[in-house]
């Protein structure tokens, strides 16, 4: 059995870079620093993108007697800038494999032998240390970040502050993210087992520390409580925002429940939808019959007319739609003679996929119904077979289809109809949000008084909507559910989703937030190749930070990480993976994990005993 060994890293040619202190007096008595007695506290080979250097860190004494600091070591750290402490890759080659698992989507094995072709000598093991090197080096950033923020506050007076929680998996502990909108800078990302208005509040807390000075001008969260009471806690004079999305998305929860029950009913009328006939030879050219024309009529291939070159490029292959000569997988099977049978059953399979297809209609909330857009289609494939009955004649199995769906269509259209009204309505007010301007960046004259804000402007006009719903004379049952849903609603959501209104940089909406979870989700499963995205747990809060840097940023930054502030950051991401190590563990040996378990509750439960005298 072959076993994994280190590569060697002896390289005897390598260049010879030397650092010393940038300190040269001493902090107490400011007299010039000794090199006797000095040693060499870092000494190692590190292998970079360009090749390997042996770099050494020399320290300096403070050799004045009397002196408080006689005899202490000052040490140097620029050989920090070049790779970090106990690890002998430089700090571009962690910045490599993170571009590359983030942005190129490579697995761990695919860039190790993407280093190895360059000669630098490491296995996916190490690979996978340095992406977490590169997350924590990310998190530590926090002086960068801030300085942007800084600048958001110089050019446009306060910052405008999103939140929201991602559920990798749909359940377990959420990662949560504080986002600042104009300079697309993330502030804080953490894990929460907990998502209460506890925890949230002092999550959102610890974040406001952070920003110290910094005047929040506004904030806007998708309606969940918990980072409704977080954000208005914390922030208290700044315009509390609300997701116009996740406004119309609970607005609509009365539509989509009436969408819902018409798909089933649809589904269930058109159920057991009978299956193409077995037709033999003589009975498939009989019903292909209408359709043949007549030997004098049909032109030879030379005085065809060309196809115009206006008309699309898919006419030109039209008939590919059925067969014009049997498959090589087909002949095997069945002799030409069988060509029609194949065509009529191929043409037949077309109408009832087409029905099929409208039975399985996806929604998606606010506008998008799949049981109304099932039936919209029902009746077009309705009146395409009127027109080709009325056209070619009755078919015994395509009539029967369209029985079938006219029964269907019957039995569904006053639900249909009504569940159109109700949309119908929530159309306007989507288009009253989103055609409804927002006000610019830039500074401008203050609104005389005869000008109304913009926010009650627009509050008139979804008024008048839903009282011109409410007045129409056949009002359905399911407007009457949206109405009421909107009475409900106005009190704790109508405020917040007008704020954007009136506060110059305040989205209408969290969507970019949204989207940016969704990017990470769609990243990690190309990544893995599995569908599930818990990894997002551990990597999320570095990986939100990458988001929002070029290329060209990101070793600079992690240049510039301070060591404590690495090693912090360092700890936090290795707690929020023991979890996943553990269960790998227990899968292994449940005796030993558990074991483990009960050791370190042990040792936890006597640390008070301990520390007390």
């Amino acid at each position: 059995m072959a076993v994994g060994r280190r590569p060697n890293r002896y390289n005897p040619e390598a260049p010879r870079l030397t650092f010393v202190p940038e300190i040269e007096r001493c902090l107490k008595c400011d007299q010039p620093l000794s090199s006797e007695g000095s040693t060499a506290h870092s000494a190692k080979t590190v292998q970079t993108l360009h090749g390997a250097v042996y770099v050494v860190a020399y320290s300096r004494v403070c050799a004045t007697p009397g002196c408080a600091c006689q005899g202490h070591h000052y040490h140097a750290c620029g050989h920090l800038k070049l790779s970090l402490p106990y690890s002998t890759y430089g700090l571009d080659v962690v910045a490599h494999v993170g571009l590359q698992r983030d942005r190129q989507h490579r697995q761990f094995l695919e860039i190790t032998a993407g280093l190895n072709a360059l000669g630098i000598a490491i296995n996916d093991h190490s690979v996978g240390r340095l992406y977490r090197q590169f997350l924590a080096l990310l998190s530590g950033t926090w002086p960068q970040r801030a300085a942007r923020l800084q600048a958001v506050v110089r050019q446009y007076g306060g910052l405008t502050l999103l939140s929201d929680g991602l559920a990798p998996d749909g359940d377990g502990p959420q990662l949560y993210v504080l986002w600042e909108a104009l300079s697309a800078t993330p502030i804080s990302g953490l894990v929460l087992d907990k998502a209460d208005s506890a925890h949230v509040t002092k999550w959102i807390g610890e974040c406001r520390h952070l920003l110290e000075n910094l005047p929040v001008r506004a904030t806007m969260c998708d309606g969940q409580e918990a980072l409704q009471t977080g954000l208005q806690t914390n922030f208290p004079d700044a315009h509390p925002g609300l997701c116009q999305s996740h406004f119309l998305s609970n607005l609509a929860e009365p539509v989509e429940a009436e969408d819902r029950l018409l798909k089933q009913t649809l589904q269930t009328q058109l159920s057991r939808l009978p299956g193409v006939p077995v037709l033999t030879q003589e009975q498939a050219e009989e019903r292909a019959k209408p359709f043949q024309v007549p030997a004098d009529e049909v032109a030879s291939p030379a005085l065809d007319p060309a196809v115009p070159p206006t008309a699309p490029s898919s006419s030109r292959f039209a008939h590919l739609l059925f067969p014009s000569s049997l498959s090589s997988t087909d002949a095997e099977i069945a002799s030409p003679s069988l060509l029609r049978v194949v065509q009529l059953e191929r043409y037949y399979g077309y109408y009832r996929r087409a029905i099929r297809d409208a039975l399985i209609q996806p929604s998606r909330a606010p506008l998008q119904y799949g049981g109304l857009e099932g039936y919209d289609q029902l009746v077009g494939i309705h009146q395409a077979l009127q027109q080709r009955q009325a056209q070619w004649g009755t078919d015994l199995y395509l009539d029967g289809l369209q029985g079938r769906i006219q029964a269907a269509i019957t039995a569904t259209h006053t639900q249909a109809e009504d569940l159109r009204q109700a949309k119908d309505g929530l159309i306007r007010v989507e288009r009253c949000l989103a055609q409804t301007p927002l006000p610019s960046l830039d500074p401008l004259p203050e609104p005389t008084l005869a000008t109304p804000p913009r926010s009650e402007t627009v509050a008139q006009a979804l008024k008048q909507i839903f009282e011109d719903l409410a007045g129409q004379p056949d009002l359905s049952p399911t407007s009457r559910g949206l109405i009421d849903k909107w009475q409900r609603m106005q009190k704790d959501w109508l405020p917040g989703i007008l704020q954007c209104y009136d506060v110059p940089g305040l989205p209408r909406h969290n969507l970019s937030l949204e989207g940016l979870f969704g990017t990470l989700r769609r990243a990690e499963r190309r990544v893995s190749g599995r569908k599930e995205t818990s990894p997002l747990r551990v990597f999320g809060p570095g990986e939100l930070i990458l988001a929002s840097l070029g290329d060209d940023q990101v070793l600079p930054w992690l240049q510039s990480v301070p060591g404590e502030t690495y090693w912090a950051e360092r700890r936090k991401q290795e707690e929020r993976e023991e979890p996943r190590r553990w269960l790998r563990r227990l899968r292994q040996n449940p005796v030993q994990a558990l074991a483990q378990v009960d050791q370190q509750f042990r040792t936890v439960v006597n640390e008070p005993a301990r520390a007390s005298p």
